[in-house]
């Protein structure tokens, strides 16, 4: 499962990042996010006619480009577009002033780097069972904690089917052989299994706050099994087959 929604993310994260260079189109003014583009003409290999970028993707600044011509071209994963015989207008939002700058060859980055980066942190579903114990260093509290629920998520959760299988054999074969019993200890067995699905959500929100909490989910499981044996060896119907 952490293999299969890593591969989505790197993928997902890949069509964002040519997002630009398939959807651009010629003569019409396109949105991305922050970033404007208009060109008067594009042909079949990329090369642009009178180019308009305007870009508000920065807090500090924005920029207006305008250039003659340009070519978008991709490299190291990144949508760029090359331009030359241009201007660029950057105002400062701090200073509430504008530099005007000439150039003959410019090289623009279209991906949002900022944002390419936030979006591939890994989630705690893409960790690998090994890299959740062998986590980095500079993780903040809230994300060492969620990774650390992840780990006990994935060691408790495994033993999900033993438990409810223990519950429904303990209590749905209690008493003797009669209808209105059996519809009792189906809902018995349906309340009790529904208790310890609450209780372990409840115990991983509780690791969550803090690693104090780590054991609740194994304890847990222990007490429903504590209880599901007690029942199990005191079940009316395995005694009689007996």
């Amino acid at each position: 499962m952490p293999y299969s929604n890593r591969s989505l993310r790197e993928s997902k994260s890949a069509i964002n990042e040519n997002y630009t260079n398939l959807a651009f189109k010629s003569q019409t003014f396109e949105s991305f996010k922050d970033l404007t583009i208009y060109s008067k003409k594009r042909d079949e290999n990329d090369n642009l006619v009178e180019i308009f970028l305007h870009d508000k993707r920065s807090s500090e600044y924005n920029l207006t480009i305008t250039a003659k011509q340009g070519k978008i071209i991709i490299q190291d994963n990144s949508a760029l577009l090359e331009m030359n015989r241009g201007t660029i207008q950057k105002y400062n939002y701090l200073t509430q002033k504008t530099e005007i700058m000439e150039f003959d060859h410019y090289l623009f980055n279209l991906n949002d780097n900022n944002s390419v980066k936030a979006s591939n942190r890994l989630k705690p579903n893409e960790y690998f069972f090994y890299e959740l114990f062998n986590l980095e260093q500079n993780l903040s509290e809230s994300d060492y904690q969620k990774l650390i629920t992840e780990r006990h998520e994935r060691i408790v959760d495994p033993l999900l089917s033993i438990v409810l299988a223990s519950i429904a054999m303990a209590f749905v074969m209690q008493g003797e052989f009669r209808r209105e019993q059996n519809s009792r200890n189906i809902l018995k067995a349906i309340t009790i299994a529904s208790l310890y699905l609450i209780l372990n959500i409840i115990s991983y929100s509780f690791i969550k706050h803090g690693s104090i909490y780590v054991t609740l989910p194994y304890l847990n499981f222990l007490v429903f099994m504590i209880i599901s044996y007690k029942a199990l060896n005191n079940n009316y119907r395995l005694k009689h087959v007996i």
